[in-house]
């Protein structure tokens, strides 16, 4: 594994559309600051996707280990990907054919005069250099299962609402 890699990413999918969405879902976790060290971005226009890395600060990584680091970006809701609990193999997938497509990177370090959390600020940092490049491909070309190509937990499935099976039966 890398070790300047991030120790939890977040999933965002499809990005390009609904950044101000991901701001809002990332807020949650503007209490973070301290804990962390930096936060990377990346974005893959082919698969419109983004990944926020979360690089915690050895105190923190030390304290709250890979379940705590975990659980303090789930909070957010989004799907994530945590290195440190893949195989070896799936860690090298990740990080040199799935990483490798993200041709967009940006990177911000922690500041107590930024009234908005660091992950929102990568969100929108990377945003913003998203706006400026020409949409690739139609909206045909998103059309897959991200979540098949990369080893993510915590993704949240559509389920029938009661009420729509209530319906069908009439």
């Amino acid at each position: 594994m890398l070790s300047t890699s991030a120790d939890v990413y977040l999933l965002l999918n499809p990005f390009r559309c609904n950044v101000r969405e991901f701001r809002i879902l990332t807020r949650v976790l503007g209490d973070l600051g301290t804990e962390l060290e930096a936060a990377e971005g990346y974005y893959a226009p082919d698969i419109d996707a983004a990944l926020i890395g979360a690089c915690f600060t050895s105190a923190a990584s030390s304290r709250l280990g890979v379940e705590g680091m975990q659980a303090s970006v789930a909070r957010c809701g989004l799907p994530l990907v945590v290195p440190a609990r893949l195989d070896r193999a799936a860690a090298q997938r990740f990080f040199d054919a799935h990483l490798a497509r993200y041709d967009t990177y940006v990177q911000l370090y922690p500041s107590a005069a930024e009234p908005v959390g660091l992950l929102e600020r990568i969100v929108q940092r990377l945003g913003e250099q998203v706006v400026l490049r020409p949409r690739p491909g139609t909206e045909s070309d998103y059309n897959f299962d991200l979540g098949q190509e990369v080893p993510v937990i915590g993704v949240r499935h559509a389920t029938r609402s009661d009420w729509r099976r209530a319906e069908s039966s009439w």
